[in-house]
Formats: structure tokens, sequence, C-alpha cells
């Protein structure tokens, strides 16, 4: 369960990399200057998942959840996601237990 949870953030995270990655001039114009770091964050929020899922030791799983948490403040903030995205990465959050 954990790991198809996991995998479904990953492909949401990615998603939002390919969608900005396609839009990227609207975030030089200055309107959505909260999501700057967004590819970045989303691109370590992916990693973390997947290396969590090859090898879900406790070092892993405390480097997911930093990246996750560090993904929802991000994504809070950000005017470019949905109220869904944060709701699913908190609910990622909340079910990893390291």
């Amino acid at each position: 369960m954990k790991n198809s949870i996991s995998s479904f953030f990953a492909f949401t995270a990615l998603f939002i990399i390919m969608l900005l990655s396609s839009c990227s001039s609207s975030l030089t114009s200055g309107s959505d200057s909260d999501c700057d770091d967004l590819q970045a964050v989303a691109q370590t929020f992916i990693d973390a998942a997947i290396l969590h899922d090859q090898d879900p030791s406790v070092e892993n799983c405390k480097s997911y959840r930093s990246a996750t948490e560090a993904y929802l403040d991000l994504i809070q903030d950000c005017s470019l996601t949905s109220t869904i995205t944060a709701e699913e990465a908190q609910q990622t959050l909340d079910d990893l237990d390291c």
C-alpha cells in the first residue's frame, strides 16, 4: 500500500514538473513568484519517494519525510497547485511511520 501511495505522489509531482517546464515563461513573469522553487523541490520529492520505495530503511524514510515536508510547505503557498495536491502530500506525510 505504501509503495502505491509513494508512486502516486511521485507521479503527481512529475506531472507538476512537466506542467511547469511547459509553462516556464509564465513563472518568470513575476505573478507566480511563490512557485519559483517548485520544480527543484518536486524533483527532490520524487527522488526521495523512489529511493524509499526501493529501500524503505529508516534513513530513507527520514529523507522522504523531509522532502515531503518541503514539498508540502511549498505547494501550500504556490498558486499553481491545487488543494487536492496539498491534501495528498499531507496524507503521505501522515502515513510515514519514521
